[in-house]
């Protein structure tokens, strides 16, 4: 129910990997060569990456959710 109110946060994030063919975060990584992983999710997504940080911030599992189900269509490497 929570997550279907916010369609326009799955719509972003999809759009994203859409847009890239999954490599977001790579295109991101050409620009900030000197952040790692999860500083890179938190730009792309203004969330956090591990789970032990979802209480953080709001929707970052919605978020992470995403993230993996759209990883595994375009095979990225989590």
């Amino acid at each position: 129910m929570i997550y279907a109110e916010h369609g326009d946060i799955a719509a972003e994030i999809i759009a994203k990997f859409y847009k890239t063919s999954g490599r977001y975060l790579e295109v991101l990584a050409t620009q900030f060569n000197d952040l790692n992983k999860e500083e890179l999710y938190r730009i792309a997504f203004a969330n956090y990456l591990n789970k032990e940080d979802f209480e953080k911030r709001p929707m970052a599992k919605l978020t992470k959710d995403i993230y993996d189900q759209l990883a595994s269509i375009y095979s990225v490497t989590n």
